[in-house]
């Protein structure tokens, strides 16, 4: 006999209580058994029994009001200290407390460009590597790069600044080359040609300095070095004065203040007449060293391809194939000279580079040498 489950209509079902079972009603989650499940014997035949589908939960929607926990308050979270800055401070502390002796001599061992980096850190290290207490730090880091002598008006730092510095000094561009010897100023090309004004330049001249006493422009240095245009060619370029615009304005002003001055005393008189002197000697102090820094920027020049002409003339007497010195200084001559230019270090890698464009005119010189030496051994001719 097969037993099944009751499936009439719900509502027709006994009322149990909660939690109690119905005796007379058949438990939904039983399997199911039939007497097919069973052999002869009653006995449950061997295999597993199908199991009903559990049923799935069901979701039940609490009581908002009692099911609701207290929402905790939002926490916010504390600032995180920035450690960059804080490292910072310590590393200054620590620094403001070391003897000076100790700070200058680990600048000793620094370039000039790193000493400038380092001036720009904070105050403190500006105030004590621009002052005069680091000036032989400044000698010493500037004698690997053979530069020459601050002139007379500047200091080691203003010095260090205009020769290893990369930034144009008005506008601040990158890797600007040039350097103007005349004003001792660093620019770039475009504020060259904006802020580099003379007498030549007649209508921006009258509207820049309109009213400036010309008296004043003796007090100032000068260049004729310009980037070429079309608008401030100048076929007389060599004889021409400029000057830098905000150098002009300057000094201008300083003038007319003095000069002021000087007619309510002596004194102040004599300050002034102090003040134009001294212009006049930077000025011409300005003019006078870089006549000598050309000539000494020539010398060196001479003496850099003597020293490399000398030892490619020592490399290929080492290779023992007959050359002499003859032989390189005529090849050099055909060359018009432009194998001496370049390094006067003549290591391994500038040798193998060098030779085979420089070999081919010795060999060439040495054939012709030993034809002249072995036509007058036959005549007879010395």
């Amino acid at each position: 006999m097969v037993v099944t489950r009751n499936r009439g209509n719900p509502s027709n079902m006994p009322e149990t209580d909660l939690g109690k079972r119905d005796d007379n009603s058949v438990d939904e989650y039983e399997p199911e058994s039939s007497d097919e499940e069973f052999g002869s014997n009653n006995k449950r035949k061997k295999g597993k029994a199908k199991a009903a589908p559990k049923a799935k939960r069901q979701k039940v929607k609490a009581d908002s009001q009692s099911m609701t926990e207290p929402t905790p308050e939002p926490v916010t979270p504390k600032a995180k200290k920035a450690r960059g800055s804080r490292r910072k401070k310590d590393l200054s502390k620590l620094l403001d407390k070391m003897p000076v002796d100790i700070l200058f001599e680990i600048f000793g061992h620094l370039s000039p460009k790193d000493l400038l980096n380092l001036s720009r850190t904070n105050k403190m290290f500006e105030e004590l590597i621009s002052g005069t207490r680091a000036t032989s730090i400044w000698m010493e880091a500037r004698k690997p790069y053979r530069v020459p002598e601050p002139p007379q008006f500047y200091s080691e730092w203003q010095w260090a600044r205009l020769l290893f510095e990369t930034r144009c000094e008005h506008c601040n561009t990158k890797n600007v080359d040039h350097v103007d010897w005349f004003i001792r100023k660093r620019l770039c090309s475009n504020c060259r040609s904006e802020y580099l004004t003379g007498e030549r330049d007649k209508k921006k001249f009258k509207v820049v300095f309109n009213g400036y006493e010309k008296d004043a422009f003796q007090y100032l240095p000068h260049t004729n070095s310009r980037p070429y245009s079309q608008h401030t060619r100048d076929p007389n370029y060599d004889t021409r004065v400029m000057y830098w615009e905000p150098d002009v304005h300057v000094i201008v002003k300083e003038y007319r203040q003095l000069r002021a001055q000087a007619t309510t005393s002596e004194g102040e008189e004599k300050k002034f007449e102090a003040w134009k002197k001294q212009r006049l000697e930077y000025v011409k102090e300005c003019m006078d060293w870089w006549k000598q820094h050309s000539k000494d920027m020539y010398d060196e020049y001479k003496e850099k391809k003597k020293r490399r002409f000398e030892g490619i003339v020592t490399r290929f007497l080492d290779l023992n194939e007959g050359y002499t010195r003859a032989d390189v200084e005529h090849a050099a001559r055909i060359h018009c000279g432009n194998a001496l230019e370049g390094t006067d270090n003549i290591t391994t890698r500038v040798w193998n580079t060098l030779r085979p464009k420089f070999e081919p005119d010795v060999k060439w010189a040495k054939a012709g040498r030993e034809h002249k030496e072995s036509a007058q051994a036959v005549s007879g001719n010395p």
